[in-house]
């Protein structure tokens, strides 16, 4: 019989303002739905608490690929997470995200309890710069969560060899990590040039306070010799909305003209949505894969990113410029560059961008090693 792997995450589609984990887990469902048998748990509701319409409390069938139990708060426990476990019978519990007593910490008691095998997967949550943010409930947690695994089956997910350092560094370094990339799904090629001498460039991402937007914005009111030069629109659910009006305060004061806020864009809307823009930005504290510069890059789109995500030596490639955040210098480098950029140049670099992506998903092995990681 095919292996049973019941997947823990707070959000599903259609759920979709939480970013890239629910793409993650959705490809893999459409990846290997044929050959596991996948059962998820997660909750009724999006990122901003908007209610899905979907049925609740009750198994639904996902596209033929996968079982979904879209719990409502009267099923958000710890009784009602073993329960469903012990009448699934799993091969495997796969937990994804760090910080979530719904999908991290009910998951990890029940399977003690029940003595299932835990595939664990962080999501970027252990980075150096995601822990920085709510540093100390953070280090308290993590202080717990070694004792909570301590003893159990468990092999931690790594996206890459970076990933895996952080996780033993924060969990232990006698502990069993499995590397293999983010699922992610080729979108359709652009294939055209920058579109007129105002470049514009495009984030689409969570409005938080971990994207650094704020970094990218301050820069540009630096380069007071380009204002004209550009627009910068942004795409996505706030989930800070502290830091939202930061980034409101940023442009008022600097007196900063074409810059756009245009909220949350449907998964549906993303390619054609790119297609309008020349490069994508993400000067991001740090991401263990980064679905959109993924996608960004699969369009056709150079990206300006920081040097905290898997997606390196970019300027070597073609494809783009990670940057240091240190000192900003490297970060109006890359704008400059990618404002005298001719069109001749960006066609070069566009169809080195969709290269990138396209040889990520032939050289991953994906299919075959996530076949061995649920055993």
């Amino acid at each position: 019989m095919a292996p049973c792997i019941f997947i823990f995450y707070d959000y599903f589609p259609p759920a979709y303002k939480a970013g890239g984990p629910i793409r993650s887990i959705d490809n893999l469902v459409k990846l290997l739905g044929d050959e596991i048998r996948f059962y998820i748990y997660t909750t009724c509701k999006d990122l901003d608490g908007t209610k899905l319409d979907v049925k609740t409390d009750q198994w639904v069938n996902y596209n033929n690929l996968a079982k979904v139990f879209y719990a409502s708060s009267v099923k958000q426990n710890l009784n009602s997470v073993r329960q469903l476990i012990k009448e699934i019978e799993p091969t495997k519990l796969y937990i994804n995200g760090m910080f979530s007593l719904l999908s991290a910490v009910y998951p990890l008691i029940a399977a003690r309890r029940l003595n299932i095998p835990v595939v664990f997967a962080p999501r970027g949550m252990l980075q150096a710069g995601a822990l920085k943010l709510k540093s100390t409930k953070k280090k308290v947690y993590l202080v717990a969560l070694r004792f909570m695994v301590k003893g159990l089956n468990i092999t931690w997910h790594a996206t890459d060899s970076v990933e895996a350092e952080d996780i033993k560094r924060n969990v232990g370094k006698n502990i069993n990590v499995f590397e293999v990339g983010n699922v992610p799904q080729l979108t359709n090629h652009a294939g055209v040039g920058k579109k007129n001498d105002c470049v514009k460039f495009v984030t689409l991402s969570l409005i938080a306070r971990k994207k650094n937007i704020g970094q990218f914005l301050s820069t540009l009111s630096d380069l007071k010799e380009l204002n004209g030069k550009y627009e910068y629109h942004i795409f996505g659910p706030v989930k800070d909305e502290e830091y939202m009006n930061e980034l409101k305060q940023i442009i008022d004061a600097l007196k900063m003209k074409n810059i756009y806020f245009h909220g949350p864009l449907s998964p549906e809307m993303v390619n054609d949505k790119l297609t309008e823009f020349d490069f994508f930005v993400l000067p991001t504290l740090g991401e263990n894969f980064g679905h959109a510069i993924f996608e960004a890059l699969s369009a056709g789109l150079p990206v300006i990113i920081s040097d905290q995500t898997p997606w390196r030596n970019l300027e070597s490639k073609k494809a783009g410029w990670d940057v240091s955040l240190k000192n900003g210098s490297e970060l109006r480098t890359a704008i400059k560059k990618a404002i005298d950029m001719t069109p001749q140049d960006y066609l070069q670099w566009s169809q080195s961008a969709r290269e990138l992506a396209e040889s990520y998903v032939k050289q991953a092995k994906l299919k075959e090693k996530y076949l061995e990681l649920f055993g």
